[in-house]
């Protein structure tokens, strides 16, 4: 089991830094930087972050949606061969198309094709091949374009996910995968039957490939409650989840009626929120990963607030909860 940590970059690119060797220090095995709304760029300082640390480093996530596929490629074999001994992960995913992609004027269509073809695309570039695509149900489109970059080949491409559709798509296409939220057996149950279906269906094989949690933990005292700040983001989660998941997850009808009408979190029991936000002692969270991990994730990966307090919950999870799941 590794342990990851996921961080949007502060307003100052510095203190990214700052945090990143932070991490290092508190020896997470891999950090990843968000694309996400429109702060510091990440492949800058995904470049910037390999001269004053060691620690593995990913992307997670970019879009072909925003950015187009030739633009991510350029920037990932860029970003290759200034750090040619570093084992790169870049993560495709649909963005926040409330957030990011409605204030540049972009209208989500078929995500799941247009997330497989974009990574199709991309990886086809990076080995140094010549590209054409023309599908009327995609959002970009290649005429005869390659790269004026020496091919890559120390990265891996990952799509993160909750959504069925996509997961499927991910089994078919990606080298990995980060699955938000769904960190319970159940959960992962059932990501794991629509990577299956993915992989079956283009490699005729199970997916074996890594699967990471991607999640949003809370360490909490034996007395506390699960912040309103998780709460709230924890309804938000389910909101946006597909129906058949929550239904899968066991989630009451009047819930999901609930959430997906009026998503007031104040409202939604926290026992629902807590399937969707890994929160609990240090005793009952080392015990939740230590079952995710036996049930198939590979990594475990907090996602932290864009904030102060995203920092202090780091090294409470390191100190308390990923030094105790490593010492059994």
């Amino acid at each position: 089991m590794e342990f990851h940590v996921a961080l949007s970059p502060r307003r100052n690119p510095e203190e990214t830094l700052e945090v990143i060797k932070e991490a290092s220090r508190l020896g997470y095995d891999r950090l990843w930087l968000a694309d996400q709304t429109f702060h510091a760029d990440p492949f800058v300082l995904l470049n910037a972050a390999t001269q004053v640390t060691g620690i593995p480093l990913g992307l997670a996530v970019t879009n072909p949606f925003a950015r187009h596929p030739v633009q991510v490629a350029r920037a990932i074999a860029t970003l290759c061969w200034l750090g040619p001994r570093r084992d790169w992960l870049i993560g495709l995913g649909t963005a926040n198309p409330q957030h990011v992609l409605a204030p540049l004027g972009i209208a989500l269509r078929h995500p799941a094709k247009q997330l497989s073809s974009a990574l199709t695309v991309i990886r086809s570039l990076l080995q140094g091949e010549r590209v054409t695509c023309d599908d009327p149900d995609l959002d970009f489109k290649l005429f005869a374009v390659s790269l004026d970059i020496e091919p890559v080949s120390n990265l891996q491409l990952y799509i993160g996910t909750r959504g069925p559709r996509v997961l499927e798509a991910a089994g078919a296409v990606a080298d990995g995968v980060l699955v938000e939220s769904l960190f319970t057996q159940r959960g992962i149950s059932w990501a794991q039957h629509l990577l299956n279906l993915g992989s079956r269906a283009d490699r005729n094989v199970r997916f074996d490939r890594p699967y990471v949690a991607w999640q949003v933990t809370e360490v909490c005292a034996d007395d506390e409650e699960l912040s309103p700040e998780s709460r709230a983001f924890g309804v938000v989660l389910m909101a946006s989840t597909a129906v058949a998941t929550l239904r899968h997850l066991e989630v009451p009808e009047p819930v999901i009626n609930l959430v997906k009408r009026q998503p007031d979190w104040r409202q939604v029991p926290v026992a629902e929120v807590k399937k969707f936000v890994a929160a609990g002692t240090p005793e009952a969270l080392a015990d939740c990963i230590v079952a995710a991990g036996q049930a198939g994730i590979t990594a475990w990966a907090l996602v932290l607030p864009p904030s102060d307090d995203g920092i202090w919950m780091m090294r409470r999870f390191a100190t308390e909860v990923m030094n105790r799941v490593r010492a059994l």
